[in-house]
């Protein structure tokens, strides 16, 4: 891989992609429906800091990087790309971002944006090297960003914006464990304590199925603080309670890779879901 698309893979684009999407749904929650002018710079903005914090967070892993299959021909492991480079061509990208926002949006999004970055790249990269409970660390600046879209348009922190942050929040919970379940072997060969959960399976299990029972009290939560309608509900609910019924089968499995592989890649259908069901709740009734 070279050339601009191994400056694109630095960034990683399907977790960018993730984050502009929970922050459109946060937007269009807030907006409800009104046209705006500060989607297209909110996205924009959102998509600019998440790409360098995605850079950093390549760098400052490209050791680990190396030592595991899945990501050992990374650009930055492999030194296709320069590490100097790259923090150069995404120093600015964020520092865009930044100004974006600041210019065109508002400084409380600015400051929720600034505060993921930092958590990100700092808090739980050093976090899950030493803790076995970093994904609680990571799962806050994952979910910072429905919070940062809804904010733009409503400039303040309310019940509802809260409510959404942990929705995702407790989403993002349950997603990484599974990661760390069926690719297990490739993190303890890593050496990462956040992420090796075989000595303690059953407690990992019991922490999902709790999530995502939570999330679904979150879901509830959100209608009834006034943020999104029955629809919304509805949908959230619907994929949350499949996704818990998943997650209960784990107790049960004779293969947790397999089982571990399945909860990962329904959670995406729930976080693809959520953000729908999060976007049309400000219009839906």
């Amino acid at each position: 891989m070279r050339g601009w698309r191994a400056y694109l893979a630095v960034a990683k684009p399907s977790m960018v992609l993730a984050n502009v999407l929970t922050a459109a749904a946060g937007f269009m929650l807030a907006a409800r429906g009104r046209a705006t002018f500060t989607l297209a710079p909110a996205l924009l903005g959102t998509a600019l800091v998440a790409a360098a914090a995605c850079a950093v967070n390549n760098l400052t892993d490209r050791e680990i990087d190396r030592r595991m299959p899945r990501t050992r021909n990374r650009p930055l492991a492999t030194g296709t790309v320069s590490a100097g480079r790259a923090m150069a061509l995404y120093g600015l990208l964020g520092g865009a971002g930044v100004a974006v926002l600041a210019v065109f949006v508002n400084w409380l999004t600015v400051a929720i944006g600034t505060g993921a970055f930092l958590l990100y790249t700092v808090g739980y990269a050093l976090a899950k090297r030493r803790s076995a409970h970093a994904t609680v660390i990571g799962a806050l600046p994952g979910a910072a960003s429905v919070a940062g879209g809804y904010c733009a348009v409503r400039g303040r922190i309310d019940a509802t914006v809260v409510v959404l942050f942990v929705m995702l929040a407790l989403w993002q919970i349950p997603h990484f464990a599974a990661i760390a379940i069926y690719r297990g072997d490739e993190y303890r060969a890593a050496g990462l304590p956040a992420m090796i959960v075989a000595e303690r399976m059953r407690a990992t299990k019991l922490e999902m199925v709790l999530c995502m029972g939570a999330f679904l009290g979150a879901a509830a939560a959100l209608t009834l603080v006034g943020g999104a309608g029955i629809t919304s509900l509805v949908i959230a609910a619907t994929v949350g309670a499949a996704w818990l019924a998943l997650g209960l089968r784990g107790f049960r499995a004779v293969d947790d890779t397999a089982w571990g592989r399945r909860v990962f890649r329904f959670s995406l259908v729930v976080m693809v879901a959520i953000s729908v069901s999060i976007g049309v709740g400000g219009i839906l009734p």
